[in-house]
């Protein structure tokens, strides 16, 4: 967390930047052109040129510094950026009709909820009985008055938004983070609608919530007719929403209604098993009787029966909650009998069995590994199998009262495979712990030499016990226990696939690992200055094979650069080839920083992958070279929402800097 000083440092800074932008700044764009000139810059008279620039430079966001993403267990989790910082689940109760204090506060405190939609004035009163505000607030100077205030979770500031708003919305979002950095607006969107991934590239939201009310007789008289809502196809929009929402690193938060207590229960056990972290409740005044004779002897107000039903809903939340504050739900998938929409969890050392049972996969960065089982019948019990294929020393189950581990019985398949049994109850949902045997599946781990070269490189692999030897091959095979033995670092002159497993001494081996290293050769010569640019039609969500595609037109660029006429469509994909120049020996870094996916290559090599549907982010990779010429491209594709494209290198006397149009050339 950052000091208050520098918090409110920062949001000083912001609020003189939106001050100097709604007075006519000049306002950088993210392409490689520079700015876009809009008026008067500084009160120095409009700009004509980049260089007048200069004042607005200094007041350009600063760049995102989360880490890279990582992956653990053969999965990629998210940079560890804002989410961290959110509740690891919270439970949101709105009680329609206005905000009640007092009694019936404490009794809400006293559910477990965590956080009270009211305004401003009932935060005092939140704050004094450990309850967030979730508070309604649209106008940037109503949310700018309120600094950094810990007791806020966010602001309601949309209800509902239509996909065609959410364009005009992400604008809106990027004006509130400039006054009010510390807390987060939520724009509700319905799971009908679909397009999670859209939602989150045209307005960078810092929370995902969505409406799904799943039971559909609630809403029999309204415009969706009950069957638009689509109960049936509950999976489809969990799952998307589920990855659209791990691939931004951002929270997803539901919205729920309140119907008989078994639905419900179903409702929140399914949506905790794809990693939702947010519940707010409409409308949270059926959790409660109503009059004055409907107290009990404290005057707090009587639950109905679907409020004691969330009353224990909340309960698992607490005690699932420091889990979901570190892991993420990587994975989700269902056993037999297959729902609508369904998937097998994949491929991993747990394999999931049982009927009528739904489980997701959470990884956290030390590679612990969770498994959230939920039971999708109303009516009775179900048993999930989970089957491993690596040894297990343990398994345990968390206690959803006290929040502790208690231990499973483990027990033994037909194939000797160490298997556990798990019973929920109807409509319900739990939580596993399996700890597998320490050391005995980790794969070498290859050294972070440069993997496209030059000349020479060099391959160090690094054993996870000493109590072996690693093996490993240069034909592609899979090591074997005949394979060479690793005793020194491989020096590699050619391109070539190194593969690696750990073979232990009492025989068993570990998963295997690989590396490949690419060798770029130098050219001859170059020609005239430039990039040769060719330019593609088409809508992909990854860099497609352009080699297979046909260009729509071919040209001539002199840096890597989006051209202008391309500026705000959607829909389109470049290549840019040519030569770039080394001018000493060493070790280079190249960058790219692009909305949406890029590659970098220095001849067939992958220097820099930095692919995907995604906002501006840069990805960078080292390459040792000797001084001379080579072969460099670069692919980039264009999805849809904003676009930019920056190629940036740092080397031996060489400061970090977009590649200058003096270094690039033509093939001869």
């Amino acid at each position: 967390m950052k000091k208050m000083k520098a918090v409110n440092v920062m949001l000083l800074v912001a609020l003189a930047l939106w001050v100097v932008s709604s007075a006519g700044c000049c306002h950088f764009s993210g392409r490689s052109g520079g700015c876009k000139m809009s008026g008067k810059c500084g009160g120095a008279g409009e700009c004509k040129k980049a260089s007048e620039c200069e004042k607005c430079a200094s007041k350009k966001p600063a760049p995102d510094k989360r880490p890279a993403k990582v992956v653990v267990e053969g999965f990629e989790l998210p940079a560890e950026g804002a989410e961290t910082e959110w509740p690891g689940i919270i439970s949101i109760f709105t009680r329609g009709g206005g905000y009640a204090g007092g009694n019936y506060l404490k009794a809400v405190k006293e559910a477990g909820f965590g956080a009270y939609h009211a305004k401003v004035e009932n935060n005092k009163e939140l704050r004094e009985h450990g309850v967030k505000l979730f508070l309604w607030g649209r106008k940037i100077e109503e949310v700018a008055k309120l600094g950094k205030d810990d007791n806020i979770l966010g602001y309601w500031n949309r209800y509902p938004t239509e996909p065609k708003e959410w364009e005009k919305i992400g604008e809106e979002e990027a004006e509130l983070r400039k006054v009010a950095p510390n807390h987060v607006q939520f724009y509700a969107m319905d799971a009908t609608w679909g397009e999670p991934e859209h939602y989150i590239k045209a307005i960078k939201p810092r929370v995902m919530w969505y409406r799904h009310y799943l039971w559909e007789g609630h809403h029999l008289n309204d415009d969706f007719k009950g069957a638009g809502w689509a109960p049936q196809n509950e999976f489809i929009y969990l799952e998307r929403a589920r990855k659209a929402a791990l691939e931004a690193g951002i929270p997803i938060i539901r919205w729920v209604h309140a119907v008989e207590p078994v639905k419900l229960r179903r409702t929140i056990s399914l949506s905790l098993v794809y990693g939702i972290r947010g519940f707010t409740w409409w409308q949270g005044w059926v959790f409660y009787q109503w009059g004055d004779k409907n107290v009990d002897k404290r005057g707090y107000p009587l639950m109905t029966e679907t409020g004691k039903e969330v009353v224990k809903l909340n309960q698992i939340m607490k005690a699932y909650s420091p889990i979901y504050k570190k892991a993420r739900c990587v994975a989700a998938g269902h056993s037999w009998p297959w729902p609508l929409g369904y998937g097998t969890l994949p491929q991993h050392w747990a394999a999931l069995g049982g009927a009528h049972v739904t489980a997701g996969l959470f990884v956290d960065r030390e590679a612990n590994t969770y498994f959230v089982v939920g039971n999708r019948r109303i009516g009775e019990e179900s048993t999930a199998i989970f089957t491993f294929s690596r040894p297990i020393d343990s398994v345990s189950i968390m206690d959803k009262e006290t929040g502790k581990w208690k231990p499973v019985a483990m027990e033994k398949n037909a194939f000797g495979k160490d298997m556990v049994k798990i019973k929920i109850d109807k409509a319900s949902v739990e939580m596993i712990w399996p700890q597998p045997t320490p050391d005995r599946y980790r794969a070498p781990v290859f050294g972070d030499a440069p993997k496209t070269f030059g000349g020479t490189t060099v391959c160090k692999l690094t054993a996870p016990v000493s109590d072996g030897v690693v093996r490993y091959t240069l034909d592609g095979s899979e090591p074997t226990k005949a394979s060479a033995a690793y005793k020194k670092p491989l020096e590699i002159s050619s391109s070539v696939t190194v593969n690696a497993r750990f073979f232990h001494n009492d025989g068993r081996a570990s998963i295997a690992s690989s590396a490949t290293y690419s060798k770029v050769e130098p050219v001859a010569d170059k020609g005239a200055s430039g990039l040769a640019m060719a330019e593609y039609k088409g809508m992909w969500s990854k860099l497609p094979d352009f080699g297979k595609l046909k260009a729509v037109k071919s040209g001539k660029a002199a840096q890597f650069a989006l051209p202008e006429e391309l500026g705000g469509k959607d829909g389109f994909g470049l290549v840019f080839t040519g030569v770039v120049r080394i001018p000493k020996d060493g070790t280079y870094t190249f960058y790219t920083n692009s909305d949406d996916g890029t590659k970098l290559y220095l001849g067939d090599g992958v220097v820099v992958n930095n692919d995907g549907g995604h906002g501006m982010t840069e990805k960078s990779g080292k390459v040792s070279l000797a001084a001379g010429l080579y072969p460099i491209r670069v692919e980039f594709f264009e999805g849809g929402g904003g676009e930019g494209l920056e190629v940036s290198y740092e080397g031996p006397g060489i400061k970090k800097q977009v590649i200058p149009a003096a270094a690039l050339f033509l093939a001869k």
